[in-house]
């Protein structure tokens, strides 16, 4: 675990990204306290559904998602992310 500031960030983002990249947790500190945690992403915790990229949604701009779906886009969701 290495502690920097923001400052530093900003300055030589490309390297502290690298670093995390390979498994480092870097621990971002502002006016020296704790301010964020860098990790890499979780990729386990992404959920696709089983509609996932299958999906055709074809939607005119006048008339809105929630009237174009009458309502039933939230329910489609709900749905897809409950069978994960």
């Amino acid at each position: 675990m290495e502690k920097i500031s923001i400052n530093e960030i900003k300055k030589k983002f490309a390297h502290w990204a690298n670093r995390v990249a390979q498994g480092e947790v870097i621990h971002i500190t502002k006016y020296n306290r704790p301010y964020l945690k860098l990790t890499q992403i979780a990729e386990e915790a992404l959920h696709y559904g089983e509609r996932f990229g299958k999906a055709d949604l074809k939607m005119d701009l006048k008339i809105g998602l929630k009237r174009a779906s009458k309502g039933r886009y939230l329910s489609v969701l709900a749905e897809d992310r409950s069978r994960g």
